[in-house]
């Protein structure tokens, strides 16, 4: 991009000594001329660009993304309300929603379904956890829940000469 002014490339260039009398004029060749017509296009490409994104942005909602992440599933619905409401502002959250929901194009519908679930039942629903469970595969193997995991309640250690004991510290 350019860094000079528009207007400063349409001016003549006079060189003036200290008594301000005119030594040389400098015209600018004709290519400086259509810099403008170049510059204005630039600007007008990017505002265009910008109000566009500006009114798919406004056109965002909370309601929005919950609607769109449940016709996917519930899992997903779960996972991008816990986004949303993560932080202070719902709208500091569009973006990482956006990622999450882009998912689906990616995978399969399902298997982000499958993987939300997964996220929810390892604690950690964000979109990176999603999209590595997805990136790994984990989503095509079945998770085991706690109630299916024996639970271990007690550390078995065996008998050692360096384990003191319940006794030592009393």
């Amino acid at each position: 991009m350019f860094t000079f002014a528009p207007e400063s490339v349409f001016t003549i260039n006079q060189n003036r000594c200290s008594r301000c009398a005119r030594i040389s004029v400098h015209v600018r060749p004709e290519y400086a001329r259509k810099i403008k017509q170049i510059l204005q296009l630039h600007y007008e490409s990017g505002l265009s660009r910008r109000i566009i994104a500006a009114k798919a942005y406004s056109e965002w909602s909370v309601e929005r993304f919950l609607r769109w992440a449940g016709d996917i599933g519930d899992s997903t619905k779960q996972v991008v309300s816990t986004l949303l409401y993560k932080k202070r502002h719902p709208e500091q959250s569009y973006r990482s929603v956006l990622g999450l929901l882009d998912l689906a194009k990616k995978y399969d519908r399902q298997r982000l379904e499958k993987a939300c679930h997964r996220a929810l039942d390892i604690n950690s629903p964000t979109r990176t956890s999603v999209e590595s469970i997805l990136k790994k595969g984990l989503d095509k193997i079945p998770s085991r829940s706690t109630d299916e995991t024996e639970k271990q309640t007690e550390l078995a250690l065996d008998d050692h000469e360096n384990i003191r004991g319940d006794q030592y510290y009393h």
